[in-house]
């Protein structure tokens, strides 16, 4: 009798032991899965980092958002958005042949500074939504009803919004509230540090657009 229950006892033990080992293995793959997930994820945000680092004008620059955006991130729409006011930063520092094809694409356009402004209460914190029935159509005016999930961030300077990055997703969950925010927050201050060069860069060597991007970068227009 005792030694029955001895190894039913041993049995159980085993059992036991069987189930926490195989849990633990779980677990273990799945920290991998969730470490190597970062780890892309860095590796991803590093290359769209040093593509905008090199961009050497404004052009580059959206170039560098949205066709290297959409290559390394495999997000389906992005829009680049400046305030209006600031128009002058894109057409001046373009060559001639160049400004009427690139002013006509879908992925540029341009907003009145206060509605920019409504977007961003918060200037810094980027704009998540998922399943979504249409997207933000002012950023997205040609794919609204195709873009299920969307991510809006902000470029911005010393408190004022001067344009945004629009990205948006066939996905309804591929952005949604509070993920990927951090990354986010990233790009937003790496690229509004690459538009206050652009735009140093002109006060410097342009007297028209210098003195109204002077007037209004950083001041609210």
């Amino acid at each position: 009798m005792k030694q029955d229950l001895a190894s039913r006892a041993i049995k159980l033990s085993n059992l036991e032991l069987r189930k926490h080992n195989s849990l633990l293995r779980k677990n273990y793959k799945r920290l991998v899965t969730c470490s190597t997930d970062n780890e892309k994820a860095q590796e991803r945000m590093t290359e769209m980092e040093n593509s905008v680092f090199l961009a050497s004008d404004i052009q580059m620059l959206i170039d560098a958002i949205v066709i290297d955006g959409k290559r390394i991130f495999g997000i389906d729409y992005i829009s680049f958005i400046l305030s209006e006011d600031l128009q002058c930063m894109f057409t001046e520092a373009m060559p001639s042949n160049l400004r009427e094809v690139s002013l006509g694409k879908s992925n540029l356009l341009f907003l009145k500074r206060a509605n920019l402004t409504n977007f961003f209460p918060n200037c810094d914190e980027p704009l998540l939504r998922g399943n979504l029935s249409n997207a933000t159509k002012e950023f997205f005016p040609e794919k609204f009803r195709n873009i299920k999930s969307e991510a809006l961030v902000p470029i911005w300077h010393e408190g004022v919004i001067n344009g945004a990055i629009g990205y948006g997703s066939r996905q309804p969950a591929r952005f949604l509230e509070g993920y990927g925010s951090r990354f986010l927050k990233r790009l937003s201050r790496i690229v509004s540090l690459k538009m206050e060069i652009f735009a140093s860069s002109l006060l410097r060597n342009n007297n028209g657009c210098g003195k109204s991007m002077e007037k209004n970068i950083g001041s609210g227009g």
